[in-house]
């Protein structure tokens, strides 16, 4: 089995500031790293280049094909006009569209408008696509990984949330995603 992510001689400096010098690191599927340091020392800019929001200054950071990063930040930016739940789905882009061509294919056919045989393929096609994207679950998944998390109100709006619920979302979202790599920085913030 192939690292998700390797780190070579990764090097970083703010101005006169080095932060990171000659980082080298392996991260495989499944392991679980605790990154621990002082304020300043650059573990968030090492988070955040690894995750490839960064640039680095030298070294490089090889990522298995296909493989999908995801990253908590510190403060996360969420849609505050979406509910709990839409947020949260939000990170499944690829079944969101599937399953919105499956829902319009099915409503079209229901209502017995258009081309009926372009229609019922349409809609094969899409649900053929939510089974390859995780299946029909993803909703009652993203709300089981909020009720353990302790976020309860589905349909309440993220604007006016605290800043320990919008990451209990953020997080959530992220484990909905099931990315190869899952990067959180300072995941106890606000908690």
């Amino acid at each position: 089995m192939s690292p998700v992510v390797t780190v070579e001689s990764l090097e970083k400096a703010y101005g006169p500031q080095t932060v990171l010098k000659g980082v080298s690191f392996t991260i495989d599927e499944g392991e679980r790293i605790g990154l621990v340091g002082k304020n300043g020392t650059g573990k968030s800019s090492l988070a955040r280049i690894v995750a490839g929001l960064e640039h680095s200054d030298a070294g490089t950071i090889s990522r298995r094909r296909g493989a999908e990063v995801a990253f908590l930040e510190q403060e996360p930016r969420l849609a505050d006009d979406a509910t709990v739940l839409e947020e949260v789905l939000s990170g499944l882009t690829r079944w969101r569209a599937a399953k919105v061509r499956h829902d319009d294919a099915s409503t079209h056919l229901s209502a017995g408008d258009g081309d009926l045989e372009a229609l019922a393929h349409e809609q094969a096609d899409a649900a053929a696509e939510i089974e390859r994207l995780g299946g029909w679950n993803q909703e009652h998944r993203a709300e089981t990984y909020l009720a353990h998390l302790g976020v309860t109100r589905l349909d309440a709006r993220i604007g006016p949330l605290s800043g320990g619920e919008k990451r209990r979302v953020a997080l959530a979202k992220i484990l909905v995603a099931a990315p190869d790599l899952a990067i959180l920085d300072e995941p106890t913030n606000h908690l």
